[in-house]
């Protein structure tokens, strides 16, 4: 697996699991002590796209070379809620539900955020 991305903007660490946030919507989880990858979150929508349908229970993400995703800015860890808070470049906020990485998903999403954000 090629884990290569354009750019790295932000990390945040736990006892046991370095977040990267990085360009192009991608988002690695690494073991902190070995920095074994153990799982790439799912993209968000491409850009100009929200392509979430009523009745689709998984999203589609076309995938071509003129295809572009925000990159995340941000990240942010809720240890206690054990959830992952990432900031993308179009103004989307995702919310990750992490209790377990194997079944890891979006537990909210704010998008088209228009107000400034202080803190997360």
């Amino acid at each position: 697996m090629n884990l290569k991305v354009d750019r790295a903007f932000c990390c945040a660490i736990s006892e046991d699991r370095l977040f990267c946030a990085c360009s192009d919507g991608i988002m690695r989880i690494f073991k902190t002590e070995t920095l074994e990858h153990i799982i790439t979150l799912s993209r968000p929508p491409p850009l100009g796209e929200t392509n979430i349908l009523t009745g689709v229970s998984k999203i589609k993400i076309p995938s071509n070379n003129k295809t572009k995703f925000a990159d995340i800015l941000a990240v942010r860890l809720d240890e206690k809620n054990q959830r992952v808070i990432a900031m993308y470049s179009d103004r989307m906020m995702f919310v990750w539900d992490i209790k377990s990485l194997d079944k890891a998903s979006v537990y909210r999403t704010f998008m088209s955020h228009n107000g400034p954000v202080h803190d997360i």
